[in-house]
């Protein structure tokens, strides 16, 4: 967590869930109502247990971002191509 948040963001930690960074009473109030969905601007509550996981990496070959897709779509079933 930054040592200073930017005017009018304010954090709350959320039992079970983390850290919540918002700017209005609305939000807040949803994301301790368990409506984390739309607390952080989803059109769902909650998404469904994901079943693959992306993983992007920089040049380094070093991982900037784990992303979590559900089975609901279809790949064309090979393996990602890294560009080196």
């Amino acid at each position: 967590m930054p040592h200073s948040l930017p005017e009018g963001v304010q954090a709350a930690d959320i039992p079970g869930r983390g850290t919540l960074l918002y700017r209005d009473g609305a939000t807040l109030q949803a994301a301790f109502g368990n409506r984390m969905g739309e607390a952080m601007g989803y059109g769902i509550d909650e998404k469904t247990a994901a079943s693959k996981v992306a993983t992007a990496r920089d040049q380094s070959d070093t991982v900037i971002q784990h992303v979590a897709a559900d089975a609901g779509r279809k790949g064309s079933g090979r393996p990602p191509q890294r560009n080196k």
